[in-house]
């Protein structure tokens, strides 16, 4: 469990990957177990965070989570996928595949064109 999270912290990160809970959530321990060997072997480099809701009001409300389990990515501190209450774990993964590979090919595109450097030209008579 991650023990302090604010949406300022959710931003910093390039890719983070949130499954927010409750105290007596078994399927979100479920979720838990099935979503963090997954990530380690599909995206290691993909920041991940079981948060308890109750710890977390102020959370709660930014986030616009009133339910538990949520499983939420953000790419440079936007959301870009979200699932809520029962779904299917081999489609979510189907999905969240999907958008970290489209992000790191956008991430790669936008850091490789910023590093174009343009020289002026001096001309000489």
């Amino acid at each position: 469990y991650k023990k302090n999270m604010t949406k300022t912290e959710i931003d910093n990160y390039p890719s983070v990957l949130l499954l927010l809970s409750t105290e007596k959530c078994s399927v979100c321990t479920a979720l838990d177990q099935r979503l963090k060997p997954w990530i380690q072997n599909s995206f290691p480099d993909l920041a991940y965070y079981k948060i308890k809701l109750e710890d977390f009001p102020m959370l709660r409300g930014e986030l616009m989570v009133f339910s538990a389990p949520v499983i939420l990515l953000f790419q440079n501190g936007k959301e870009v996928f979200r699932k809520a209450g029962v779904f299917s774990l081999e489609q979510t993964f189907e999905e969240i595949n999907r958008l970290m590979i489209s992000g790191i090919a956008m991430h790669k595109r936008m850091y490789t064109t910023q590093r174009v450097k343009y020289f002026p030209v001096y001309f000489t008579a």
